[in-house]
């Protein structure tokens, strides 16, 4: 079943709760487990595996695709990207720079397409993915799309901004994010075999309550208008 749940006028997420209707999900798990960590040089400050190798990976992006295009938007473009990749967060190990905890969007281009997070482990109700409408500007730089306060020097959190990487790591750390121009319009819930689906230019930053030990999930990234095709 899917399910949309609307927070404000631009922004939402959709809901799906019958997994199983699309993939073998403990095949999938198992063949997770078996993937190397690594650490993508990326904003996103969780422990990384790349997982566009799994067969189940391609049936979830080849589902994103439809979904986008009968959902979202009809006209189909020419070429379409996408990436997959998991975020483990471990209270025990955990340390980021503050940088890392701003909210972000996970497309460099801005372009559309939509986002899936499905969520491998039990005993993470509470947690979420915090969803955001972005008060200031986003500037193209470099043919990259950031936020004012990135690139922008007369900005007046440019500098706070880039000295945020010289501090001490810590602990995963909740914050409104309103000093920074981020308005909180919601929170797509991490449930045990779900999958939350938001748009790609969505600002978001993950929710992590205290009493969260571990957190598992995937990661499915679909955007048009990209280099690589997705037949």
């Amino acid at each position: 079943m899917i399910k949309y749940c609307k927070l404000s006028d631009k922004v939402g997420y959709w809901k799906i709760t019958d997994v199983d209707s699309l993939l073998d999900f403990d095949a999938f798990k198992s063949k997770v487990r078996e993937s190397p960590f690594s650490r993508k040089n990326s904003i996103n400050p969780f422990y990384n595996q790349s997982i566009s190798h799994i067969d189940e990976t391609y049936i979830v992006l080849k589902f994103l695709k439809d979904f986008y295009h009968k959902n979202i938007d009809k006209n189909l473009p020419q070429h379409s990207g996408y990436d997959a990749w998991t975020n483990l967060y471990d209270k025990k190990s955990f340390k980021c720079v503050e940088s890392g905890l701003i909210p972000h969007i996970d497309s460099v281009n801005l372009k559309h397409g939509i986002v899936a997070n499905l969520w491998l482990n039990k005993d993470i109700e509470g947690s979420g993915t915090n969803l955001y409408h972005y008060t200031g500007k986003v500037i193209e730089y470099m043919g990259r799309y950031k936020f004012d306060f990135m690139v922008d020097s007369s900005h007046p959190l440019f500098k706070k901004y880039h000295s945020l990487d010289k501090n001490e790591k810590k602990s995963y750390t909740n914050k409104d994010w309103k000093d920074w121009g981020f308005e909180c319009v919601g929170i797509a819930p991490s449930e045990y075999k779900t999958i939350t689906i938001y748009k790609i230019n969505t600002p978001h930053t993950a929710f992590i309550p205290e009493s969260i030990e571990k957190r598992y999930s995937a990661s499915f990234l679909y955007e048009a208008f990209c280099p690589i095709i997705l037949s």
